[in-house]
C-alpha cells in the first residue's frame, strides 16, 4: 500500500471518529426534544382523565393533558395523545377519575428530569434482523394510572418502553358537574355507578365483588428477577430474538449475546419467541409465573432462573417451564400461538 494511500485512509479514519465525537457531545449536550403524551390504565379498570392536568418545567408551562374520554387500552400500551412538547417536564399535576373504583385520585409530584433527559440523549442502539446498529431515540412519554392511585412513567420508543419512576397519588373529590356534562343530572354516586355499569367489563365486576380489588398488583408487577429465555427444539434450530413486554409495562427486543445472559428484568407478560423459520406468541398468567419465581427463589433471592420453551414436533406447539438449578416448575397457563415467518 502507498504511503498517499494510506495517509488517505487515516485521514478518513480520523474525519469519521471526530464527527462521531462531534455528534455525540452534541447530544451530550441537547436539552430539547420532541415528544407526545399518552395516558393508558389496566384494560379491567378503566380511568377517564379531568382537564385541570398538566405538565411544567419549574418555569413555565409545557402542555395540558387533555380528555380523550375513557382510557383502558392495558398496562404496557399506548392510549390516545392527550398533549406533547419538546422540554423535559419537571412537574406533573393530573386528576382523574377510576371507574373500577368509584372514586377520583390527583396527584401534583416533581419528576426525575434528570433520569428523562439522560434517556432521551443516550437513546438506545437497535440491530435490525440484517445486522444494522443504529441509534433510535425515545419519542413519547406515557402516564398509567392504576387502581389505589397508582402512578408510573414510560419512556417510549418504537419495540421499546423504559419505567422512569412509580409515583403516589391521593384520592380526592371532584364534582360531577365540573367533570362530565351531567345531562342526567346524577348525583356523585349515581355517576359513578353508571359509569361502573358501562365500562368496567362484566367479567371484571363479577372478580371485584367476588375478590375486591388487587390493590398492590401493579407493584408486584415491578418486581425483578436475574433469568433468561432458553428454547429446546425437537430439531436443529436457532433463536433469532425475543420481544418481550414485561408485566411492569417495559418492552424490548432482545438478540444476540443478551439472549444467553442472566439479566435482572421484570417478569414477563408477553414474549414473541423468534426461531429461524417460526415464532411463538407467548402470553404468561401473571398469577402463575409469579408464584413459579417466588417459589424457585425462595431460599436464595438471587437464584438464576430459566424460563424454558420446549418447541413441539413440527413446530404445532410449545409447553414452558421455570427452572432453578435444583427445581422445575410447569407453566400452564401460558397462551400459545405458533406462526411461519415466512407467512408474515
Amino acid at each position: 500500500m502507498s504511503n498517499k494511500l494510506l495517509n488517505t485512509l487515516l485521514f478518513f479514519c480520523m474525519l469519521c471518529t471526530a464527527c462521531n465525537n462531534y455528534k455525540t457531545k452534541k447530544m451530550e449536550e441537547k436539552k430539547r426534544f420532541g415528544w407526545e403524551l399518552a395516558i393508558t390504565a389496566p384494560k379491567d379498570y378503566p380511568i377517564e382523565v379531568h382537564n385541570d392536568g398538566y405538565l411544567a418545567t419549574d418555569e413555565k408551562f409545557i402542555t395540558a393533558i387533555t380528555n380523550v374520554g375513557v382510557e383502558r387500552q392495558g398496562w404496557g400500551f399506548e392510549g390516545a395523545t392527550a398533549g406533547g412538547g419538546n422540554v423535559i417536564p419537571t412537574q406533573l399535576s393530573l386528576t382523574w377519575a377510576s371507574y373500577a373504583e368509584k372514586k377520583f385520585w390527583k396527584i401534583d409530584t416533581t419528576l426525575p428530569a434528570d433520569t428523562m433527559l439522560a434517556l432521551f440523549r443516550k437513546g438506545f442502539m437497535f440491530t435490525n434482523r440484517s445486522g444494522v446498529t443504529a441509534r433510535v431515540d425515545y419519542k413519547g412519554i406515557t402516564i398509567g394510572l392504576a387502581p389505589g392511585g397508582v402512578v408510573v412513567l414510560w419512556l417510549v420508543a418504537d419495540w421499546q418502553r423504559t419505567e422512569v419512576g412509580r409515583f403516589q397519588a391521593k384520592e380526592t373529590f371532584v364534582d360531577v358537574n365540573s367533570f362530565s356534562n351531567n345531562s342526567q343530572n346524577f348525583t356523585q354516586d349515581q355517576f359513578m355507578q353508571y359509569y361502573y355499569e358501562g365500562f368496567v367489563p362484566k367479567e371484571s365486576q363479577e372478580r371485584i365483588k367476588a375478590h375486591g380489588i388487587p390493590y398492590g398488583l401493579w407493584d408486584k408487577y415491578r418486581v425483578h428477577y436475574t433469568y433468561r429465555f432458553r428454547t429446546q427444539f425437537y430439531k436443529d434450530d436457532i433463536d433469532v430474538e425475543n420481544h418481550v413486554t414485561y408485566l411492569n409495562g417495559e418492552e424490548e427486543i432482545i438478540r444476540g449475546e443478551k439472549m444467553n445472559a442472566y439479566q435482572l428484568k421484570p417478569l414477563p407478560w408477553r414474549a414473541e419467541l423468534s426461531f429461524s423459520s417460526r415464532w411463538a406468541d407467548t402470553e404468561f398468567n401473571d398469577e402463575e409465573i409469579m408464584n413459579a419465581f417466588k417459589e424457585l427463589t425462595e431460599t436464595n433471592r438471587n437464584e438464576q432462573i430459566e424460563i424454558v420453551c420446549k418447541v413441539g414436533f413440527m413446530y404445532n406447539d410449545a409447553t414452558f417451564t421455570v427452572e432453578s438449578s435444583t427445581k422445575k416448575i410447569p407453566l400452564k397457563k401460558v397462551t400459545v400461538k405458533m406462526y411461519n415467518r415466512s407467512a408474515n
